[in-house]
């Protein structure tokens, strides 16, 4: 795997930040926790389509090829809520937003390996076994 420098610069250069998009007359704030029950408000599928990268996009993804109702069992069967872990004197609630930036606060490294789930977790999948320039 890397270290040091190597592996926080490719992190960084991988991770993408899971902006939330807000659509007009939605808060889609829900979004990273979203449970997949509401499937018919106009808010719930607008703030979907503008953020696939939350529960129910990514449930979506292992659902291909399915139809209406099937599609909609099957996408709440594979959602997973992202459920945000706040650690000892931490607030991780920037987890979503994460920007990959911060590589030495204590909350910085503790929140984020309490939700690997967040975009520096996902960078770092993409990282391991790489060295030097390659990174």
């Amino acid at each position: 795997g890397c270290g040091g420098t190597q592996c926080t610069s490719c992190i960084q250069s991988k991770c993408s930040q899971k902006n939330l998009v807000h659509v007009h007359g939605c808060d889609c704030s829900w979004i990273p926790e979203d449970d997949c029950k509401d499937t018919t408000s106009h808010c719930a599928v607008q703030c979907r389509q503008a953020n696939p990268w939350g529960p129910w996009g990514e449930a979506s993804k292992a659902c291909r090829g399915c139809g209406g109702t099937q599609c909609t069992s099957c996408i709440q069967s594979k959602c997973s809520q992202k459920n945000l872990v706040h650690v000892h004197g931490c607030d991780c609630s920037w987890i979503p937003e994460d920007d990959c930036k911060d590589t030495t606060s204590h909350c910085a490294v503790q929140c984020r390996q309490a939700n690997p789930w967040g975009p520096w977790g996902e960078a770092s999948k993409a990282c391991r076994g790489c060295g030097g320039t390659q990174c």
